[in-house]
């Protein structure tokens, strides 16, 4: 169900809003399938990656399960192929750039 949910939102922005909520709840959830798919999901919202994103993103970059890691990296380059701008504000972009130059000992963001 949650992979269906961007594609209903494209065509129906009011509910955007209402999945956006669930699946910020779920992004937190301890189970790491819900929060993997819950992650992938944020960022496919095109109407509302601005909103919660840069948030969901930033804890699942740290996140110390592997495969949560995996999909919010994949997730920064569907952000950043749809809106740049968001990543460059909420200082991802810097803090990728500190990781290449090694100043930054934890790969993980």
């Amino acid at each position: 169900m949650l992979l269906l949910i961007p594609r209903l939102c494209d065509s129906h922005p009011n509910a955007a809003l209402l999945a956006a909520n669930i699946l910020v709840r779920d992004s937190k959830d301890p189970n790491p399938e819900v929060k993997n798919l819950a992650v992938s999901a944020v960022c496919s919202l095109t109407p509302l990656v601005s909103l919660y994103a840069p948030d969901v993103l930033g804890a699942a970059l740290t996140d110390p399960h592997p495969r949560i890691r995996r999909t919010a990296v994949k997730g920064c380059g569907k952000v950043f192929a749809s809106s740049p701008k968001v990543l460059e504000d909420a200082g991802f972009v810097d803090r990728y750039v500190e990781i290449q130059h090694g100043s930054v000992k934890n790969p993980a963001f």
